[in-house]
């Protein structure tokens, strides 16, 4: 935790050239005199006998640095996922003031690469990114040996880098460590175990306790005995909140009775005033639609309506993409028609068919999955952002019109949410969907990634705008992950995308691939650097193990 905060300290304040923070001055270049090595960063005498300094190559100029304090000035983050860094910006005299450890860890690990992408040459902010990917591996709550390995090279060789761009004087012993971090994570596990952050809420705890500046070991004293009593008070206490059975921020009382009523495992916690409204008709058919195509119970009639409707517009000559189309448009009406013919079904599709009651509950809040969601129009006044949603959908392409031959694949939609529903099928079963703005995969216009490998998205071209019959504005609670978007300084319309974890659930499956790895591949030193053989890091520290065993035995 120290040592990252360190590495970002002598970046942040090198870059800034902040004055006493910089490890860029006329010292170090003179060292560099003395080494006789980068010569272009040789100071050059004046005729007054002062020395002026070459720009180096992460040297920013007035404008690129309020362009790196206006992002970190305007960014917003999801609730809980950090301080408001803003208060520590300041545009006007471009620095960062009073930033506390956790900030330096935000900092390093998410927004300042954000920051740095339209302010700095390709080749140091590659280096800086790559840093980040590093010290993000590091910190990840499911650590895997065999990356462990791989991350040791990875190390190295950003370093190596770090050696061709900033002066000697950067590397202080706390950018050195940064070489054994990856085989500390090996043998003690994950860094969140092991760090201080816990540690220093402690101390900052004890610290409050003084009242007397005289005595402060004894003030420390008593208000951890007061506490204490107060603890052992509270376990024969019920039906009262205490520090035992108090919830998390994010976390979700489920009622078991509740939980019965509520479809797909959607069921959450509502936060805010509940407004009653009422759905228009298409609304109504978008919303109706969606549980119908991802209910269990129906996927034999969707089968058949499929079959049925191939059969019927054979003789027409329709496409794979048309067919679809009537699919989409005609399934709910076919199946009500099926059920009302006296269709033997079960007791679930009969209500199912009927669809749910035109008035709805709406909410601008909604807890589940360890994340706090916000409607768009909630947050306009907000210095949190907890309106970005990404959801994984098994999806259809088309290569065009006359494509009888789609292909079928996995694509991750961005979208931002606007409302949040619940659909009531007239007290049979409750679901809760979220309707969402989603932006245009199916072009570049809409999605992208940069040079730097970030997955970047415009909201000004959107999949549809829900107007249509035949649009999918909808989605289930538990289908959505959270992420939060930083404005691009560069390209206008156009935002980076961010992921946010919850805090306090850990996914032990393997999933997809994160971001930082295919970051680090995109980067453009990552081609022609990690093809390079290197030994292992095992291999590095075999001596130093084994002159210990020995001294151990002598012992």
């Amino acid at each position: 935790m120290h040592i990252e905060k360190n590495v970002c300290e002598n970046i942040i304040g090198t870059i800034l050239n902040v004055e006493g923070k910089s490890k860029d001055n006329l010292k170090s270049r003179l060292d560099l005199v003395d080494m006789g090595i980068r010569h272009d960063l040789h100071p050059q005498e004046l005729r007054n006998g002062k020395f002026s300094l070459p720009p180096s190559i992460f040297t920013m100029s007035k404008k690129e640095k309020e362009v790196f304090c206006t992002v970190l000035k305007d960014i917003k983050v999801p609730d809980g996922y950090a301080s408001n860094i803003s208060r520590c910006v300041s545009v006007k005299d471009r620095r960062l003031y009073s930033l506390k450890s956790h900030d330096y860890h935000i900092l390093m690990q998410d927004l300042m690469p954000v920051a740095l992408r339209g302010c700095m040459s390709t080749e140091v902010t590659s280096c800086i990114i790559e840093l980040s990917n590093v010290m993000k591996a590091i910190c990840g709550k499911v650590l895997m040996v065999e990356e462990l390995d791989k991350l040791q090279d990875r190390v190295a060789l950003t370093l190596c880098n770090m050696e061709k761009i900033f002066p000697p004087s950067f590397f202080t012993i706390m950018v050195h460590l940064l070489i054994h971090l990856p085989h500390e994570a090996k043998v003690g596990g994950p860094v969140f175990y092991r760090w201080m952050y816990p540690i220093e809420r402690f101390l900052s705890k004890l610290k409050s306790y003084c009242r007397n500046k005289r005595y402060p070991e004894g003030s420390i004293a008593e208000g951890y005995l007061a506490e204490e009593c107060l603890t052992f008070c509270s376990r024969y206490l019920e039906d009262v909140e205490t520090r035992f059975n108090r919830p998390h921020r994010n976390e979700v009382c489920i009622n078991s009775n509740l939980a019965e009523t509520y479809l797909f495992q959607s069921f959450g916690e509502p936060l805010g005033k509940v407004e009653i409204a009422q759905l228009d008709d298409k609304s109504w058919v978008q919303a109706h639609r969606y549980v119908l195509f991802h209910h269990d119970s129906t996927e034999p009639l969707r089968t058949e309506f499929k079959e049925e409707l191939q059969s019927q517009v054979r003789s027409r000559r329709l496409h794979q993409r048309d067919i679809h189309k009537l699919f989409i448009e005609n399934f709910h009406d076919w199946l009500a028609k099926m059920v009302w013919c006296g269709r033997e079904v079960s007791e679930e599709v009969k209500w199912l068919s009927q669809g749910p009651n035109r008035i709805v509950k709406r909410y601008n809040a909604f807890l589940i999955n360890g994340f706090r969601f916000h409607t768009k129009s909630r947050e306009r006044l907000r210095r949190t952002q907890n309106c970005g949603v990404v959801v994984t959908s098994s999806t259809t392409s088309y290569a065009s019109a006359r494509d009888n031959h789609p292909v079928v694949g996995d694509v991750e939609y961005y979208g931002i949410l606007t409302d949040i529903i619940e659909l009531d099928y007239y007290g049979k079963q409750k679901v809760v969907l979220f309707r969402c703005d989603w932006a245009d995969v199916n072009t570049a216009r809409g999605i992208r990634r940069d040079q730097f490998g970030f997955t970047m998205v415009n909201f000004s071209r959107l999949i549809h705008t829900g107007h249509q019959l035949i649009d999918e504005p909808y989605v289930f609670p538990s289908q959505v992950k959270q992420v939060f978007y930083c404005p691009d300084p560069t390209k206008e319309g156009w935002y980076v995308v961010l992921r946010n974890t919850p805090r306090d659930l850990i996914d032990i499956g393997e999933g997809n691939r994160d971001d930082i790895e295919i970051r680090s591949e995109t980067l453009p030193f990552a081609a022609q650097n990690l093809d390079r053989t290197i030994p292992s890091s095992s291999s590095q520290f075999q001596w130093v193990r084994e002159d210990m065993d020995e001294d151990f035995n002598e012992n």
